[in-house]
Formats: structure tokens, C-alpha cells, sequence
């Protein structure tokens, strides 16, 4: 099997690799934000509640980061297989992983200080952070056969088939569409809540503000797929990718100005303060624009300048 399938496989496993990190944080972005209109929430210490708001903000840029090599994908590359997706989503994941270990930490001390006592969540909380760098970092890191990455860097790229480039098409909506479902349903559940009506009007605004951008995210994800059943019986053609690109790069706009609007209600209810949880929000709502949008576009930019 020759250089250019192996990079093919390489990219196809990197976005499979990045879709099983993903769905553990989005569903445990969903915890933090249901933690926060739940009745008990009150009644925990401060340390437990900057905690949860902490393990959030983590969780969500963890989100970010991973789906990160989707939008490089998708604007820098065209859907193309390229030594820089796999040597980039490797890094990303590196970052990633670090950021997703700290909220777990941050996550099994507010439920082991619930449960036991502060002492005890400290000891656990701590246990579970090594834990995650020895199994993530250091047991791959210091492994005795582990392959040389330097190559992978590169700027090799190679023309994609037309069926391969829709395969990494869908594969990148998968990455972002179970999390994005289940997001829509924890913030539903949240209006049920009796917290939840004691919050400022304007949070409840923005919640459903929020609740619009991640359903119509979930609609955006969901075309590509039905666009390539109905329109080409599944069939592979030139529209279905270059259509399924467009709708999977506008869904995470929705995406970010989803989770800004979630991140804005949380933090404005852990804080008991409008304008705290709204600037949260949309410096969240920033930061992801930036590595989704802004980022890509500026290396394609520079990459064109190059070619020049």
C-alpha cells in the first residue's frame, strides 16, 4: 500500500480519534450546565460552584479545540487529505486532552465534596487529574515504539477521490452532531426547572436565544446527509460535497453562538449577575469563531499569498 493511502487512512482515523473525545466532553458540557439550574446548586459551597463554572469554560473550549480540525478541513484544505490535517488535529488533541483533564479533575471534586467532604474531594480530584496525563500523555509519550511525528507536519497534499472527501465530510458532522443534540436536550430540560424561572428575564432571553442557534445547528448537520439521500439516491457527486461543506461549516456558527448563549446563562446564574454571565458568553462565543472561522481563513490566506 503506497505513501498516499497511508495518508488518507491517517486523516480518516485522526477525525475518528477526535469524534470519540468529543462525545464524553459535549455530554459532560451538559452536566455543568444542568448543575447550575438544578435547587441544590444553591446550597454548595463557593469553591464547588466556581468549580462548575470553571470545569465549563474548560469543557467548552475543549469542544472548540476538537472540532477545530473540522473547520481547517473544510476552509484551508477544501476536503483534501494533507500531511498538515493529521500533524494539526494530532496537536490540537494534545491541547485538548490537557484542558478535558483539569474539568474532569474540577468535576470529581464538586461531586466527592457533595458526597464526602472537602478533604477527600481535594485527594480524588487530584488522583483523577494524574490519572488522565499518565493514560493520556505519559503512557504514549514515553512508549518505547512510538512513531517519529515530525513528517506529518508537512505541507504534502494530495488530490482526495470525490467519495473519500464526502466520507470526511460526514465523518466531520458526526464529530459535532451527537454533542450538539444532546445540548439541546439538557438546555430543554432546564426550563422545567424551578431555579430556572427565578432566573433575570434576560437570561432566560438568551437561553432561548441559545436553544434556537443549537437547534438550527442540529438542522444544518443533519442536511448533508439528507441532501445526499434524497437529492443522489447516495449516490457520490460534486454537489454533495461542496453543499454538505457549506452547511457543515454555517453549523458552527450556530454551534458557537450556541454554546456562548449557554455559557452566558450558566455563569450569569453562578454569579447572580446579567452582565458577568453575558460578557462570559460572548468571549466564548469569540474564541470559537476564532478557531473556527477566523484561524482557517487566515492560513488559507497565507497559503495563497505563498503560491503567488
Amino acid at each position: 500500500m503506497g505513501q498516499e493511502q497511508d495518508l488518507k487512512e491517517k486523516l480518516k482515523l485522526a477525525l475518528d480519534e477526535t469524534r470519540m473525545s468529543i462525545m464524553g466532553v459535549q455530554i459532560l458540557v451538559g452536566f455543568q450546565l444542568q448543575a447550575v439550574v438544578q435547587e441544590s446548586f444553591a446550597t454548595l459551597p463557593l469553591p464547588s460552584k466556581f468549580c462548575i463554572g470553571g470545569a465549563l469554560i474548560l469543557m467548552v473550549l475543549t469542544v472548540g479545540l476538537l472540532i477545530s480540525p473540522a473547520a481547517q478541513h473544510r476552509l484551508v484544505e477544501g476536503g483534501d487529505a494533507s500531511a498538515r490535517m493529521v500533524g494539526l488535529t494530532s496537536r490540537l488533541m494534545e491541547v485538548a486532552l490537557f484542558a478535558f483533564a483539569v474539568g474532569v479533575a474540577l468535576d470529581v471534586y464538586v461531586a466527592t465534596e457533595r458526597a464526602i467532604d472537602a478533604t477527600w474531594a481535594i485527594a480524588l480530584g487530584t488522583v483523577a487529574f494524574v490519572v488522565a496525563l499518565v493514560l493520556w500523555y505519559a503512557f504514549a509519550l514515553l512508549y518505547p515504539g512510538r512513531a517519529k511525528q515530525g513528517k506529518t507536519m508537512g505541507t504534502e497534499k494530495e488530490e482526495t477521490p470525490l467519495s473519500t472527501k464526502i466520507d470526511y465530510m460526514l465523518t466531520e458532522g458526526r464529530v459535532v452532531l451527537p454533542g450538539a443534540q444532546a445540548l439541546l436536550g439538557f438546555q430543554l430540560i432546564a426550563v422545567l426547572t424551578k431555579p430556572f424561572e427565578q432566573l433575570p428575564p434576560a437570561l432566560k432571553v438568551i437561553h432561548v436565544v441559545g436553544l434556537g442557534m443549537l437547534a438550527l445547528s442540529i438542522m444544518l448537520l443533519l442536511a448533508p446527509a439528507a441532501f445526499h439521500r434524497l437529492a443522489f439516491n447516495g449516490d457520490d457527486a460534486p454537489p454533495v460535497h461542496s453543499v454538505g461543506s457549506v452547511l457543515v461549516t454555517a453549523a458552527l456558527a450556530a454551534l458557537a453562538i450556541g454554546l456562548g448563549a449557554a455559557v452566558a446563562v450558566a455563569i450569569g446564574a453562578l454569579t447572580g449577575q446579567v452582565d458577568i454571565g453575558g460578557t462570559a458568553g460572548l468571549v466564548i462565543s469569540v474564541v470559537l469563531f476564532g478557531l473556527w472561522y477566523a484561524w482557517p481563513l487566515a492560513s488559507r490566506a497565507s497559503r495563497e499569498r505563498r503560491t503567488k
